[in-house]
């Protein structure tokens, strides 16, 4: 499930930052604490919806609903300003907004439950990322000023414990992926399954078959421990100590050669020992094309057979020890994707929704507007000093700049979770962290 949470970075957290990117950067001004309230009139604790049972708040469904607007405003009208008598995909845009916010927090509450029914909680380590991630909202959204940070969202309508508790959805997504569909839970595909898929995924994708498939596109999938020979620096290591990773190297291949349970000792030896900078974003292995990898790794992963240990590896980057995974393996995350999808939209068909007469009075337009106007009202911008404006007269108007486009990660709006399998392959793909891949300094 490591694919899913790095290539969508837990859409139910970095999503986040779509309507905070999108309201500019806030400082202070405090109006009251309800802006809600002040902005529509209902206040932030108003039922607007209920989901098997539990309130859902204007305080998430309006965050959702001003997330789904700045979205279209980035993606649908390129910047600039919703036309709010437009309609999409022929629903009108009012009622795709609210219809998407809606969809959104039922996507979340279904995720919350379905985990605690399944016994997925916060980890340690999910803690402590969590953490991290404050710290990180407290920087870029503040400015590294907490106070800043806070105020910012109270001005979109949300307080810390919720915002941070979307981001707590993310981890859950995974778990309950994990114990439902990974590895090593009671539904885990076998090889049939997986050659299955395989076979009807690349037909689907034009080619005749498996073999046609690794023939015209030459995907190699293997993962490997890496003994790094470079310093911090990037430059080699003295011999002595080149001496001494080699040793190791050796060490943990004779350790690996004369195991009864190779494969799964490969595990434990990569995750104590490797020094592969990749190796946390690429749990599972790298997929690459030809060209792609250090020539003398992409050989040695030719010459192996499939769960097969090489020897060791010598490239620029230190010692490998590399296991080719099997073909079929690389679509392992597209099956446990497809069967969770099914899964979530069966709950989510199962739900039961309910809605508050207060959801069928939200008018996302003049919550949208009358939030654009308490930020700016907050924040007014300082006036221009005669000698600017006469400086400004003189010159000609400037085309505004166009707008740096963001990766994905960080301006994907609110998801349903329910990722579309767009690219060639379905799982992964060669990283630029990853030490054997080619060019890498």
């Amino acid at each position: 499930m490591s694919v899913w949470k790095k290539t969508c970075c837990a859409i139910l957290t970095i999503c986040l930052l779509a309507s905070s990117l999108a309201g500019c950067s806030f400082i202070s001004g405090s109006t009251s604490d309800d802006v809600l309230q002040k902005a529509i009139g209902i206040p932030k604790d108003t039922v607007m919806m209920t989901v098997n049972g539990t309130d859902i708040t204007a305080e998430v469904l309006c965050y959702w609903v001003n997330s789904s607007v700045n979205y279209l405003k980035q993606q649908q009208y390129n910047y600039k300003d919703v036309v709010w008598t437009d309609e999409i995909e022929g629903t009108p845009v009012k009622e795709y907004v609210k219809q998407d916010a809606a969809e959104t927090v039922l996507l979340y509450q279904i995720v919350e439950e379905k985990a605690l029914e399944n016994g997925c909680s916060l980890t340690e380590e999910d803690k402590a990322e969590l953490k991290e991630m404050r710290t990180y909202y407290i920087e870029y959204m503040g400015g590294g000023d907490e106070a800043t940070y806070l105020e910012e969202l109270r001005l979109q309508g949300v307080s810390e414990e919720t915002f941070l508790h979307f981001a707590e959805a993310g981890f859950l997504y995974e778990h309950l992926y994990d114990a439902l569909y990974g590895e090593t839970s009671e539904n885990a595909p076998t090889t049939e399954d997986l050659q299955a898929y395989a076979d009807r995924y690349v037909q689907d994708q034009g080619y005749t078959d498996m073999a046609d498939f690794l023939a015209k596109t030459g995907y190699l999938y293997a993962k490997h421990i890496l003994i790094s020979t470079q310093g911090a620096d990037g430059n080699p290591l003295p011999n002595d100590q080149k001496t001494e990773k080699k040793k190791l190297a050796e060490e943990l291949l004779a350790r690996l050669q004369t195991s009864e349970t190779p494969i799964a000792l490969f595990d434990e030896l990569m995750s104590q020992y490797s020094e592969d900078p990749g190796l946390a974003q690429n749990p599972d292995g790298y997929l690459f094309k030809p060209g792609e990898m250090v020539e003398v790794f992409e050989t040695a992963v030719k010459s192996l057979g499939d769960n097969e240990i090489s020897g060791l590896v010598e490239s620029d980057f230190g010692y490998h020890i590399i296991l080719r995974r099997p073909s079929v393996e690389m679509f392992r995350s597209g099956w446990g994707q497809e069967k969770f999808t099914a899964q979530l939209e069966t709950w989510i068909e199962e739900a039961d929704v309910k809605y508050t007469d207060a959801f069928d009075q939200l008018d996302p337009q003049q919550l949208s507007e009358a939030m654009e106007k308490i930020y700016s009202d907050a924040h007014p911008a300082p006036e221009a000093s005669d000698e600017i404006n006469n400086a400004t007269e003189a010159v000609p108007e400037a085309t505004p700049a166009e707008p740096v486009e963001n990766s994905a990660e960080e301006t994907q709006a609110p998801d349903t979770g329910l990722p579309e399998s767009t690219t060639e392959v379905p799982e992964t793909s060669s990283d630029s962290s990853n030490p054997a891949t080619e060019g890498t300094n």
